[in-house]
């Protein structure tokens, strides 16, 4: 059955993750759906005439024989709590360490993605960062962040990732069409991982801009999400305004050609060594840094497409 709920609920379960009505709204995989069906009472009715809606929970490891799944359901119930917790804790950490980032010249945009944006962290989960440089100094910029997390211990050791800051993607603000990015046009994860983006600081409504470049996220979801988040300021920083001022001209240009040289030898280094799944798994250039070196989006993709054959036969 490929219907928007059935997709939809499918993909949740990838991550066991039981939705409500209303986070069924928020990622209903329905781009072509009138404004009808996003009404709470319609989704409602839609799910009742199925049997994985069980005390406002939609889950395909909920049956019709309720009681049976009694216990099953308890375990979903703590296994939300127990994510809510632990996102709550890292969105905590993430934003004391985006506190420091309106300091740094030529930072434009810094959110987080993945489990903690979507809410469904674990203990051991790291925090991945999305951040927009300048154009035109994209490589400094991250050579600035980059310092400065492991100046302060923040960065993930081999041994040890938990509440760690990931800097694994940086994009110049004139690039904010990542859409060439997706393995497949049906990219389904890093459409999510896109479309759950939650700004921590935010100069000159880049949030908005990204959302609107990237409209092939229509194809997933109904609209942006660009309202949830438009109340997002940025600090004033007197420090990051006279450096950007200072590195604004040959110097910086001298630095960015310097820091592009110096980071490029280190990742092509670490390039060579690994087989990669696909061409966009790691890609870095004078527009984009994305360095996933364990991509899995193929993975979740194939997983998913299981679960709805399995569940929605």
């Amino acid at each position: 059955m490929d219907t928007p709920l059935a997709k939809t609920v499918a993909y949740s379960n990838v991550f066991s993750y039981p939705l409500t009505l209303v986070e069924l709204r928020r990622w209903l995989l329905g781009a072509c759906l009138d404004d009808a069906f996003f009404d709470l009472r319609t989704l409602k009715y839609a799910m009742d005439t199925t049997k994985y809606f069980y005390h406002g929970f939609i889950s395909p490891y909920i049956s019709g024989d309720a009681p049976a799944f009694a216990h099953v359901f308890a375990d979903l119930q703590r296994s939300r709590r127990a994510s809510y917790r632990i996102t709550q804790n890292k969105l905590k950490r993430a934003r004391r360490a985006a506190y420091f980032f309106p300091h740094i010249p030529f930072v434009r945009f810094v959110g987080v993605v993945n489990r903690v944006s979507w809410g469904i962290a674990r203990e051991t989960s790291d925090i991945d960062f999305f951040i927009v440089a300048a154009a035109g100094r994209l490589w400094f910029t991250r050579f600035l962040v980059t310092g400065f997390a492991t100046l302060f211990g923040w960065r993930p050791t081999a041994d040890d990732a938990q509440d760690a800051v990931c800097l694994s993607f940086f994009v110049s603000d004139d690039s904010l069409d990542i859409g060439g990015l997706r393995y497949q046009d049906q990219d389904i994860h890093f459409a999510f991982w896109l479309y759950q983006l939650m700004p921590l600081y935010d100069v000159g409504g880049v949030y908005e801009q990204i959302m609107e470049r990237n409209r092939w996220l229509l194809s997933f979801f109904r609209a942006p999400r660009h309202r949830q988040y438009a109340r997002v300021r940025a600090p004033r920083s007197r420090v990051r305004i006279f450096f950007e001022w200072l590195l604004g001209g040959i110097i910086g240009e001298w630095l960015e050609r310097s820091t592009r040289r110096y980071q490029t030898r280190i990742l092509d280094q670490k390039y060579a060594r690994l087989e990669l799944p696909y061409p966009s798994a790691v890609v870095y250039d004078d527009n984009v840094i994305k360095l996933h070196w364990n991509d899995r989006r193929q993975h979740y993709f194939n997983v998913w497409q299981q679960h709805l054959k399995q569940l929605f036969p």
